[in-house]
């Protein structure tokens, strides 16, 4: 048996930021899921020229305006993982 685990570098940004404070001090509106799902979440933010950070390794949205952009998106598109 193989036991080779691979994880993606979105996943690895995450974890590498998992101790990371943001110097943003406004409203946060955070991606929920597993690493995977937020990794997704926030390409797609970024994709769509939506500013995103990442606090805590858990990437944030600075408006609900934008966070529902991407949820709609990620439903509408039925990317892996958030569309059921």
């Amino acid at each position: 048996m193989n036991a080779n685990m691979k994880i993606g570098s979105d996943v690895v940004g995450l974890l590498v930021n998992a101790h990371s404070t943001s110097s943003f001090r406004g409203e946060r509106y955070y991606f929920q899921g597993d690493l995977c799902q937020m990794c997704a979440a926030q390409k797609v933010a970024n994709s769509l020229g939506i500013k995103t950070d990442i606090e805590g390794g858990i990437p944030f949205v600075m408006s609900q305006e934008d966070f529902d952009r991407v949820k709609e998106y990620l439903i509408s598109n039925q990317v892996e993982g958030w569309w059921h």
